[in-house]
């Protein structure tokens, strides 16, 4: 019997991919889709241009995510939950002065500010409405944590804002604009949005 090498190296090709876990192989597309979006674009960008980066057939995107749309979807939910994650850790710490939160959360921003992974894709000209629609789901995700983090400040007299949810959505959606906009440096946007904050949260 004679053995074809070329086909022999393609079954192995195929053997490895079918053998990784499920979650590697997702995480393989959702990171191969954003490279190709920045490359593409995400409007011109196929799911077929997707399987073709990935070596694959266009199948096994398909398997995982049943259009462009949901893989984009799942882009953004994971991205949320990426940038979100330390924001919470942050909101749910103690704290025993207003300054002492306003210093971590300004320290915190300049950490992240332009760090993100997918920071470029969102912030070129061509997605200024799809990272639009990311600013309001990572200020949906936040706004529980915050009204959280408000009500205990008030408790400990570290605030005195009337109605906590209307100052958590004032704080979160009030900034957004500021974090978008690029003609800003992070240090301006930081001592921006530290000043707003310390103007609707100290206690008169």
């Amino acid at each position: 019997m004679i053995v074809n090498r070329k086909e022999v190296k393609g079954m192995e090709r195929r053997t490895a991919r079918i053998s990784k876990e499920p979650e590697v192989r997702r995480q393989e597309i959702l990171d191969t889709a954003m490279k190709v979006f920045m490359e593409k674009g995400y409007e011109a960008a196929t799911m077929r241009d997707i399987a073709a980066a990935m070596h694959v057939v266009p199948g096994l995107c398909y398997r995982y995510f049943e259009s462009k749309q949901a893989l984009y979807d799942a882009v953004v939910q994971q991205y949320v939950r990426d940038i979100t994650a330390p924001m919470i850790q942050v909101l749910e710490e103690e704290d025993d002065t207003l300054d002492g939160f306003l210093d971590r959360m300004q320290g915190l921003f300049c950490e992240m500010d332009g760090r993100e992974k997918y920071h470029l894709f969102f912030h070129k000209k061509e997605n200024h409405s799809l990272h639009q629609l990311l600013s309001a789901d990572l200020c949906e995700a936040l706004k529980p944590y915050m009204e959280k983090k408000l009500y205990k400040m008030k408790e400990k007299g570290l605030t005195d804002a009337a109605c906590i949810p209307m100052a958590a959505s004032f704080l979160l959606y009030g900034a957004s604009p500021v974090i978008l906009d690029d003609g800003y440096s992070t240090e301006d946007k930081a001592d921006g949005i530290r000043s707003f904050m310390e103007w609707v949260l100290k206690s008169r």
